[in-house]
């Protein structure tokens, strides 16, 4: 299969209320940022990309490839996701809030 688009279908977050976005497409080469503050969901997002959850998160979200529904083999094989083998998603990681509200680009070597 090779993977052209990723969308995104909205759910709710943890206090039950609908995700803002209802549809987010990302096509292939794209690269999108996810921020926010503490606890506004951003890796439970990144959690049901890399899961290509079907409504079986507590987000509800559902992930599609292509617009179609991932087969289940490609959803629970490690070697057959194509998260890790095509590297889809990369994360940042921060040890605090301040590296990204107080500093450039360029100071965060």
């Amino acid at each position: 299969m090779d993977t052209l688009s990723l969308t995104i279908k909205g759910g709710v977050d943890k206090s039950g209320n609908p995700d803002i976005l209802n549809d987010i497409e990302i096509e292939r080469g794209e690269i999108i940022g996810i921020v926010g503050p503490t606890g506004s969901g951003k890796s439970t997002l990144i959690g049901d990309i890399e899961q290509l959850a079907q409504s079986d998160t507590p987000s509800g979200r559902r992930i599609l490839l292509n617009g179609q529904v991932p087969d289940k083999q490609l959803r629970t094989d490690p070697r057959k996701k194509l998260i890790a083998l095509d590297k889809i998603i990369s994360h940042i990681f921060y040890i605090s809030y301040s590296l990204l509200r107080f500093s450039l680009i360029a100071d965060n070597e």
